[in-house]
Formats: structure tokens, sequence, C-alpha cells
């Protein structure tokens, strides 16, 4: 895509913040949340979109209302709105015309000095020509209501701007939250195009002819917080339960679990952007505004008497079941137990997480007979969710090893007789042309992100009468050869075997790694690889495993693959990984010092041969009410290992603020023997900090050269117990809540030659 344009994130204020019911609050929170998933009107023939009169231009999409229900619960649960507060719209309800007169009847016209004005809208996004416009690209960012598939414009970013700032005008704190595509052009994948959603829609070419001139929200206070670069496609994902839902919106959810009141926003934002990497997808978020506002916390405050908990209302109890308002959006687990706001007792555990909105508990201390419907519970001890710590994907075939070879030979022959590049890595050369197969048909990855047809058992023939003819380097091919079904089902991979923590699927777009194969130097070799192969540098997931050959004995074989699986699996969860809903407050920022320079880094890029020392960097909102905390810091580098770097030997010092500094009025604290300096393997690396109140007895478990399934040693802590287990390969190795006060922070940089 050559055309660059700013989006709509450059108008759009975006904030959230985690604050609990408990509290008293002298504002009022109010909040319009709009989520659409079917954009094709039943009984009307749509109007084509833009200069196509292709039908897929209004694709629906399946995770937008899931996400409106998240951010709903969420704020009900920890951000201190009142139910009824907040007006939903979704699917058919969100009419251009509905979502205007709401922003206006709830927010515009009701908002007061100081109120907080909360608009969420999870969709499409799109352009709309303006032959009038101040940008050079003369086009305007916009929304898509459900009714523009009947020819209704869409909500462009002046009307936004004018609604927005008419709130701001009444002195409340607008916030606004966009999970939608504002430009994007698809990545290609190794495995054939992706069912993934893109929330994106083409342009709209009617011209609207409005040269006014509004300023920016975010201009006057306001911070800006949108789903991906103007290039990139806002990509739709799936939660740790599977629910679908944006990536975008996944990650600040489950950030948000985890974050206190006075978190910054620009803390908050590094959360996110490291989650979203996570994901192996390319998507980045963006984050702007004045730096004043963006070191402050997320609604401007500082969080003064608001404790951070999650807080659950009882909305049954019968006999011994007790059923909860909250469930998953509001980061409840199974295990996890809860305590009465203001009482001792009874005391619950959560017994099943019935979806987004709904938990069942029971009781663990106290009497059934004391709990009333209303009673409000905190979150008072935590358990990780136990969820697959990877999906994975392997189409099988019943043609044998040989004829796979056979075929691929054949191919790649007439490939090279056409000028084609034979590719024998997708991750090292992105292919323009990908043959694979999906389970029952072989089909042709173009370029364009088409897909065509070879059949279900075609010849090396037929296959080639489907490549162009080209003699330009510009076009290579990569053949991805399936599974043999011997294979397949000696691999023991999900429930029932020793690797229950890695989920085989049969829907590969909601694959974390597909099981690629391959044929070189006569035989065939096999590797977990990511499906998304385009900007491999910038997420924080190995690209691929080693390759494996299918060799004799074939356990040799099982064996690496299945231990590969793992080992992936280990770093995703440790990426994924989020403290308890409301975790204690630490008073510092994990940052680097580049040795040479003393400049402080978050992030970012470094170069080879720099060093740097890992610092503790005062975050002045926290430093007055932070607790001392011992602080473990270990590396995991784009290869999946894992290395403690700090503390670097027994006896170093790692509590902070020391006791020579109980206020934490050092700026920041060099961390004794964790300088490093940057060399290959060059990729994305990402540096984590643990926190905690408690000291662990064995901090080498965070070390890691592969897989290592523990179990708790002597003298372990329950906390220690956790950490060990980090990606174990079985589910439910670790099922014991665990005390809350603990965090975990994250940046990542991206090393380069």
């Amino acid at each position: 895509m050559t055309r660059q344009y700013r989006g709509i994130t450059a108008l759009i204020i975006v904030v959230l913040v985690c604050i609990v019911p408990g509290p008293v609050f002298s504002e009022t929170r109010r909040a319009v949340i709009v989520g659409i998933d079917n954009y094709a009107v039943p009984g009307v023939q749509p109007v084509p979109r833009g200069e196509t009169r292709d039908p897929r231009a209004w694709t629906n999409l399946t995770g937008a209302v899931n996400d409106a229900a998240r951010m709903k619960e969420i704020l009900i649960a920890r951000f201190g709105f009142e139910a009824s507060n907040i007006e939903t719209l979704t699917n058919q309800q969100a009419t251009r015309k509905s979502i205007i007169d709401v922003i206006n009847s709830r927010l515009v016209e009701k908002s007061a000095a100081g109120d907080v004005a909360f608009f969420y809208f999870s969709g499409h996004g799109s352009r709309v020509r303006n032959s009038l416009s101040a940008e050079s690209d003369r086009l305007d960012e916009s929304i898509v209501p459900v009714d523009a598939a009947k020819g209704v414009r869409d909500i462009r970013d002046k009307e936004l701007r004018d609604l927005f700032n008419a709130v701001m005008d009444k002195g409340a704190d607008l916030i606004a939250v966009f999970d939608s595509c504002h430009s994007g052009s698809i990545t290609r994948g190794a495995a054939g195009t992706s069912t993934d959603a893109g929330r994106f829609l083409p342009i709209d070419p009617r011209d609207v002819k409005d040269g006014s001139r509004t300023s920016s929200p975010w201009q006057r206070g306001a911070l800006v917080l949108s789903a991906s670069q103007q290039d990139q496609l806002a990509h739709e994902s799936t939660d740790e339960f599977g629910v679908r839902g944006g990536l975008f919106t996944i990650s600040l959810t489950q950030a948000l679990k985890a974050v206190n009141p006075d978190e910054p926003a620009q803390h908050l934002f590094r959360r996110v952007k490291a989650l979203m990497k996570a994901s192996g997808k390319v998507q980045e978020p963006v984050l702007e505004g004045v730096e004043e506002r963006k070191q402050k916390s997320l609604f401007g405050g500082e969080g003064t008497g608001v404790t951070g908990r999650t807080v659950a209302a009882i909305e049954s109890v019968n006999g011994q079941l007790v059923i909860l308002q909250e469930g998953a959006a509001a980061g409840l687990t199974v295990g996890t137990e809860l305590a009465r706001v203001g009482a001792a007792a009874p005391r619950l555990q959560i017994t099943e997480v019935k979806g987004l909105v709904t938990s069942y508990a029971k009781v663990v201390h106290g009497k059934p007979a004391e709990i009333k419907t209303g009673d409000l519970y905190a979150v008072d001890k935590w358990a990780p969710p136990d969820v697959p710590s990877l999906r994975v994907w392997m189409p099988i075939t019943g043609m044998s090893p040989q004829a796979l070879t056979q075929l691929a030979n054949d191919v790649t022959r007439v490939a090279d007789q056409r000028g084609f590049v034979s590719v024998t890595d997708p991750t090292d050369h992105i292919p323009t042309h990908v043959i694979f197969f999906d389970g029952n048909n072989w089909w042709l990855d173009l370029p364009t992100g088409e897909i065509t047809t070879l059949g279900a058992k075609p010849t090396a023939a037929q296959i080639a009468k489907q490549l162009p003819s080209s003699s330009s380097d510009d076009v290579s091919l990569f053949i991805n050869l399936p599974v043999a079904t011997p294979l397949h089902n000696a691999i023991q991979l999900g429930a029932g075997t020793d690797n229950s923590a890695i989920e085989p699927t049969q829907n590969r777009s909601l694959a974390h790694y597909h099981l690629m194969g391959r044929s070189t130097g006569g035989r065939l070799e096999y590797a977990w690889v990511r499906p998304w192969l385009a900007g491999q540098s910038e997420t924080t997931l190995p690209a691929r495993t080693d390759w494996v050959a299918l060799s004799e004995p074939i356990e040799h074989t099982i064996n690496k693959l299945e231990t590969y699986a793992v080992r992936l699996g280990r770093v995703r969860a440790w990426l994924e990984l989020e403290g308890p809903p409301g975790s204690r407050r630490f008073p510092y920022q994990l940052t680097l010092e580049r040795s040479e320079t003393e400049d402080f880094i978050t992030g970012g890029t470094v170069n080879e041969g720099d060093t740097y020392d890992t610092v503790l960097k005062r975050n002045t909102v926290r430093a007055r009410k932070g607790r001392s905390h011992y602080v473990y810091v270990f590396t995991l580098d784009n290869q999946g290992r894992s290395q403690l770097l700090f503390p670097s030997a027994a006896g170093v010092e790692n509590r902070f603020p020391p006791e020579q500094d109980p206020r934490a009025k050092q700026e920041h604290y060099v961390l004794e023997g964790a300088r490093f300096r940057i060399g290959p393997p060059f990729g994305t690396d990402t540096f984590v900090l643990i926190a905690t109140s408690e000291q662990l007895p064995d901090p080498t478990v965070l070390n890691s050269e592969g897989v290592r399934t523990r179990s708790a040693r002597a003298g372990s802590t329950s906390l220690q117990d956790l950490l060990a287990n980090v990606g174990a390969r079985t589910r439910g190795v670790h099922r014991q809540p665990v005390p809350t006060d603990w965090s975990i922070q994250r940046i990542y940089v991206q090393s380069k030659p």
C-alpha cells in the first residue's frame, strides 16, 4: 500500500482506568458502548462499497459484540461505572442516527465539569472522499455504522470531533476507544490466506465537500490510543478462554485486569503493546497526547482512596451455589478467592467461569445464609486461568512421506523452469506464492491474497498449469507440505496426553503455530512456524523452531516436535502472563540505560555492541504510596530462552526501595551485575520484571534453556510454585490461589546488527 494518511486515531481520545465500585466518586461516570458484527442487513441487498462490486466488501465480524460486553463489564467491575449510566448499542441498534443521538443525549447534554464521558466503538473503520479536506489524500477517516450497507453515510472524523469537543466544552473528561481499521494491507501467511477478519472497509467515494476546521480533542489535554498504525489491519483474535474479539481490545482488557488506578497511561500502553506483540500478528497500537498527560494516571488523577481491587456483586444464592455478576471480563478465574467488602465472612471461591459476565462460586468460610443479593465481594487471592498455553494446527494427509516428497520435487522442478525462486524457509524469505493443503484440498495462495483451488489430489502437471510464467527474481514459491497420517497420529498433544497445555485446533486461523513441512535434500522436515510471516522481527514470539527431519525411528522426530511445542507454549505463557487483578503498587518502572550516553529507554531499537544497565526508575505517581518489594528481572530472547539477569548472584540486595530510602526518593537504581551488551541472535527480546512482597527461595526457576517441568521444592512458596510452572506442559499443574501482592512488568527491544 503506497498511500499514507492520518487515521481516525489522530482525532479521538482514548483513556481507560481501573477503579472499583467501593470508593465514592464526586463525578458522574457515563458511557456509550458500540459493537457491530453483522453488517449484512437481512433481506436487504447491500449497496456496493467504494469502487468495487465484490460482495466481500461487507464482510461481517465475529468479535465486536463480545468486545462491547468486555468493555461494559470492566467499566462496572473495576472502573466505578453504574450499569444505569452505560448505554450499549449492538448490531442493528447501532445505526448512524442512533450512535449520534446517544452521544448527544448521554455524553454531551448530561456532562458537567469533572464528569467522565466514555465512548467505545468496535467494528469496521473506513475513509470517505472529501475534496475540501486539508489532508493531502483528500480523505476523512470514519467509523462505519450498521446501516451503511443501505447507503447511509459513515460517521466521519470531523463529525466525531464536533461531538467530543462539545463534551469537553462542558469540562468533562472525554474517554474514547476505537477498535477498528482506518487503513491496512493484508499480511501474507505461509499457510494460505488467513480467515482472520480485518476491521476495514473500502473507501466511500461519495464526496462530502467539507472544508471545516476543528481542533482535535487530544490537543486540549486528552489521550489518544488507537488499535493499529495507519498502514496496518486491526485484527480479530481469541482471548485465553477462546472467546472472539479484537486483538487490541483483548490485549487492552487483559492489561486492565491487572493495573492499579494510578497506573500512568504510558505504562498501560507498554503493557498493551507487549501483549499484542505476543500474539504473533503485526499490529502496533498508537498513543498520542501531550507528554504531561501521558505521565498522569488514566483519568488524570492519582487514584486517591481507590483500592484497585476487582469487585463483583452477588446475583443470587441457591443453596451452596453462589452466582456472581462478573466473569472472565473482570479477570475472575477458577480457584480465585473473594472476601466480602467490609466484613470478615463469608468467603467465596470461584468454581466455574460462565463466560464474560457470570461466575459460580462456593462458600469456603462462613454460611451461605449470610450472603445476600447485591453484596459486594473483592478478589483476595488469585489463581491463574487453567487454559492452553498454545494452540497449534497440523494439516493431515493420507499421502505417504514418499509421495509428498515426490510431489514437492516435481512441482519445484516445474517452478524452476518458470523462473520461480524456490523457498525452503518462509521465515527467511517471504514467498510470493504458497502451495498448501488444508486437510481436504490443495490450494495456491497468490500475491493478491486470493487463493485458487488445486483439488484434493492434484498431479504436479495440474499444479503447474496454475503457476504463472515468469522470469522475475521477485516471484518465489514455497511448498508447504502436510503431515502424513502416521506422524500426525503419533504426536501426543492436547487433552488426555502428557502435553495437555498444547491444544491442537481444526481452525487454522486460531492457531498460534502451524506444523509446516518442506522437502529439502530429498528428505521431509517439519517445524512449528508462525502463520503470519511479514514483520517477524517485530513480534516477540519466535518465528519458528528448528526443522526436524522425518527419520527412523519415528519416536525421535515425535519427541522433538512435542518438545518444541511445549517450549513455545512456555514462551507464550510468559509473554501473556499478567499479575492478579488489582495487584499491589510497585513504585518503579523497569528501564534500560545506555552506558555510553546515559539515555533511558523503555523499548525500541538497540544496536549490536551497545551496552546497557538494567535500571529501576522511580514512578513519580506511585512513589509516595509504593511498598518495598523483592525484584527479579530475567530476559526472554527471540529464540525462546530465558535467563535470570537480576539478582545475578546470591547475596545481592534485591529489595526496593532499600531500607535507607524508605520513601523512594532516589530517582533511579542501577541493578547490580545486570549490565549486558547487545549481540546475536538479533530480533525482539523481552525483559520481564517480577516484583513481590515475598522473597523467592530459588529464583533460578526463571531460567530455561528448553522445556523444564518443575514440581514444588522444599521451602518453596506458593508464588514460586506458580512461576516455576508458567507454561508447564500439563494443564492444571498449579491450581492453588496465591496472594495478590505481586506484579509483572515487561519491556521489549528489537536488536539489530
